[in-house]
């Protein structure tokens, strides 16, 4: 287990440490773990396609390993997804714990508790989120007429949509991408009637340059 967690694709003991970590038995407290690993490199290596078919099998088996080693294996699945569909939907995870970071010290909260809000963080569990790595790619790296189609897809539930929906119309309208930002309102109007001045107005403003100059002003 150490070695491979340590091990890069291009290691010439690669192929031997993946061999050896594939007859881990399922019930080993180090499955998770070994598993994890052995499929980064297969990854890596180039092997996507049977590393992908061994994810699907082992995200679909009914094993009990951790919820934080499930969000490990669903980021490998989706860092080799074949379209927008399987990219989405494997971006969702649960979160194994809730944490306020005030203090640095990184510290899950008490969800036991009786405050006010213990039931909103309970609820937040059970709910599916955009982690680290999915949250980039939508930033920096996701073209925005596939943010579009992303932010539109159905199958992801509303509040997810939701965050999708406005990143998506803010980007059209600051890059003066008139039919995005047009194509977008019926969702805006939908998920998050609280914008309903802003769409009201950029309606109004009529065309690009009049939208222009009123940012300008």
């Amino acid at each position: 287990m150490a070695a491979i967690s340590k091990a890069e694709p291009a290691n010439p003991k690669a192929p031997s440490l993946i061999g050896a970590a594939g007859k881990v038995n399922a019930a080993s407290p180090a499955y998770a773990t070994v598993e994890y690993h052995r499929l980064r490199l297969m990854i890596g290596g180039g092997k996507k396609d049977d590393a992908r078919k061994e994810l699907d099998q082992v995200l679909a088996s009914k094993s009990s390993m951790p919820l934080s080693s499930r969000n490990n294996l669903l980021a490998l699945r989706m860092s080799v997804a074949t379209n927008l569909d399987e990219f989405l939907k494997f971006a969702q995870r649960s979160a194994s714990a809730l944490t306020i970071d005030e203090d640095g010290r990184e510290l899950p909260e008490d969800l036991t508790g009786t405050e006010d809000n213990s039931k909103q963080k309970t609820a937040l569990l059970g709910k599916t989120m955009f982690d680290d790595d999915s949250t980039k790619i939508f930033n920096e790296s996701m073209p925005l007429n596939v943010l579009k189609e992303a932010a539109q897809n159905k199958t992801l539930p509303d509040y997810l949509r939701r965050n999708l929906v406005i990143a998506t119309w803010v980007k059209a309208v600051l890059l003066d991408k008139d039919d995005i930002a047009q194509a977008m309102i019926p969702d805006l109007q939908a998920l998050v009637p609280e914008f309903k001045d802003l769409i009201n107005q950029y309606v109004l403003d009529g065309t690009p340059q009049a939208r222009n100059s009123r940012r300008c002003i």
